[in-house]
């Protein structure tokens, strides 16, 4: 079966793709835009893929470029997702009053590691701590037997955190 036009501008759609991604993490790829067109942008975003892997530059996607190019870019892409550091600081206290991301990424884990308990309060992530988010976090911390404050520390994080992850492994 011969190799026709519609093949080759999905391999170079496929290849452009891979570098696409891969300029996400590394700013020295310069980022294209997968059309299955080979021109110049390509010619260029493969020799500095080349030059950034130590593989001779010769802005060709030969078999070592390809297997490059596809290791990397699952290396990166697929990779573990990147942890967030949410929680202001280890020696904040978030408490009632306080707004923002941090108080909604908290009200995610409590809605969700509270999502069985037929007897807690189901809270809405608002970004606001108010009474409710107090109780749910009363709640969570009498099941886990610590100090009902309805005020999270880094210690009482990291325990939602772990439940959290837990439950959505």
């Amino acid at each position: 079966m011969a190799y026709n036009q519609a093949q080759r501008k999905a391999h170079i759609r496929e290849i452009q793709g891979y570098l696409y991604g891969i300029s996400y993490y590394n700013e020295k790829i310069p980022r294209i835009i997968p059309d299955g067109i080979f021109g110049k942008e390509s010619q260029i975003a493969v020799k500095a893929f080349q030059q950034e892997y130590s593989l001779p530059i010769t802005g060709e996607v030969n078999k070592p470029t390809w297997e490059k190019i596809i290791y990397i870019y699952k290396k990166l892409v697929r990779s573990e997702p990147e942890a967030i550091s949410v929680f202001p600081s280890k020696s904040y206290i978030m408490k009632q009053g306080d707004k923002g991301y941090p108080v909604m990424v908290l009200q995610v884990m409590l809605s969700a590691v509270m999502e069985n308990c037929s007897s807690c309060e189901k809270i809405n992530a608002t970004g606001f701590f108010d009474a409710s988010t107090v109780r749910a976090v009363k709640s969570f911390q009498s099941m886990t037997q610590k100090s009902e404050t309805g005020n999270v520390d880094i210690a009482m994080w990291n325990i939602l955190a772990r439940t959290f992850n837990y439950m959505m492994a």
